[in-house]
C-alpha cells in the first residue's frame, strides 16, 4: 500500500445540497511538471458533507471533514450516485479488506519497485 500526502483544502462556507446531504465547498490543487519542463496546475473543487464523517473520497482526495460526495475538476466531475448502509447483519458485499497486514511504502518506494518489475518483465521478453 502506498502512503501519499492528502491535498491540502482551502474551506469555504459556500454550501448545497446533494441529495439528502448539506455539502459545503472545499478547493485545493496540484502542478504536474510535463517532459518538457512546464508547469502545469490544476484546479479541484470538492463538496463534502460532514452528515458523513468518513476522510475519504474518489481517485485519492480525501481528509475533508466529510465523505467527499462530488469532487469537479477540468472537464470531469466524480459524484455518488448512491449511499447504503448496512446493519452489521447483513452481508457486506462490497466490504474493503484488512490492509493491518501490508507494509506502507512511499511514492519514491513504489517507484524503485515498479522500475525493478519492470526491468524483470523486459529481461523474460528477450
Amino acid at each position: 500500500m502506498v502512503s501519499r500526502p492528502y491535498q491540502k483544502w482551502k474551506l469555504f462556507d459556500e454550501t448545497k445540497m446533494i441529495g439528502d446531504y448539506l455539502c459545503f465547498k472545499a478547493t485545493t490543487f496540484r502542478t504536474v511538471t510535463n517532459p518538457k519542463g512546464k508547469v502545469i496546475k490544476y484546479d479541484y473543487t470538492a463538496w463534502y458533507s460532514p452528515q458523513l464523517p468518513y476522510k475519504f473520497g474518489p481517485a485519492g482526495y480525501g481528509n475533508l471533514p466529510g465523505l467527499i460526495i462530488e469532487l469537479q475538476g477540468e472537464g470531469f466531475t466524480y459524484g455518488v450516485k448512491k449511499i447504503q448502509f448496512y446493519d452489521d447483519a447483513e452481508k457486506k458485499e462490497n466490504e474493503m479488506p484488512s490492509f493491518r497486514k501490508l507494509k506502507l511504502i512511499s511514492d519514491e518506494e513504489f517507484e524503485a519497485l515498479a522500475a525493478e518489475d519492470e526491468k524483470r518483465r523486459q529481461i523474460r521478453k528477450d
